[in-house]
């Protein structure tokens, strides 16, 4: 049944996710990629977005960038990800504290178990 109230039931099909960008070849043979955590991974992207990376780091993440699609494309995505997340945190949602669902919790740590 559709209630115009509920978000989740207005009738509308929600929108797809959009599919992960190809992974980027042009790696191989520098390093291992598990040698970055998440923190370091998203502290560097974040330090990229806000022009604060230091001049050498800089240099080399965007020469890769010049010729790389796919990480554009991620970066593109992590891009709209942030404005989303600010969006929503503008329309009046207190986001530092609405706790996530022990459901969504759950769906990742058995997502995550497949993978290993």
């Amino acid at each position: 049944m559709t209630n115009p109230t509920d978000p989740n039931t207005s009738g509308t099909p929600p929108t797809p996710p959009t599919p992960p960008a190809p992974r980027c070849d042009s790696h191989s043979g520098s390093g291992d990629p598990r040698d970055l955590n998440c923190r370091e991974c998203l502290e560097f992207l974040a330090d990229y977005l806000d022009n604060s990376l230091p001049a050498p780091q800089l240099r080399e993440f965007e020469h890769h960038l010049a010729d790389c699609p796919p990480c554009i494309a991620y970066l593109d995505n992590y891009r709209q990800t942030i404005a989303i997340s600010r969006k929503a945190c503008d329309s009046g949602a207190d986001c530092t504290k609405t706790p996530l669902p022990e459901a969504l919790i759950k769906a990742i740590q058995a997502a995550r178990k497949k993978q290993a």
